[in-house]
């Protein structure tokens, strides 16, 4: 299971996925290929048969939570008294293969 990391700030979440078994070789074929999921309430990062992440939003109580996955630290994020989520539609995923993190920046929804 990945370590992950989130920073949290007023326009959205940055959230980092320690992948040091993700390679160039993981995207050859559908059956190795992360995925990386990114839902209002939810974000889910797979890479078959190595790494299963699941984390759930509760802004409402401001928490992210890891379903799936070693949390490093507790992480906080802004309480929304509307109960916003993310923007997936807004979110931007770096894939850095060679440093080994996959780096999910993902703002808040209207």
């Amino acid at each position: 299971m990945p370590k992950w990391s989130a920073e949290v700030d007023n326009s959205g979440v940055v959230i980092v996925i320690i992948t040091p078994k993700l390679t160039k070789t993981s995207f050859n074929s559908p059956q190795t290929s992360p995925i990386l999921d990114i839902e209002p309430y939810r974000i889910i990062f797979i890479l078959p048969n190595v790494y299963e992440m699941d984390l759930r939003l509760n802004s409402a109580a401001g928490k992210l939570n890891a379903v799936k996955g070693k949390i490093e630290e507790e992480t906080t994020v802004r309480k929304s008294d509307s109960g916003r989520g993310l923007d997936p539609d807004g979110a931007i995923a770096e894939w850095r293969v060679d440093k080994g993190v996959v780096v999910a920046k993902v703002p808040w929804g209207k």
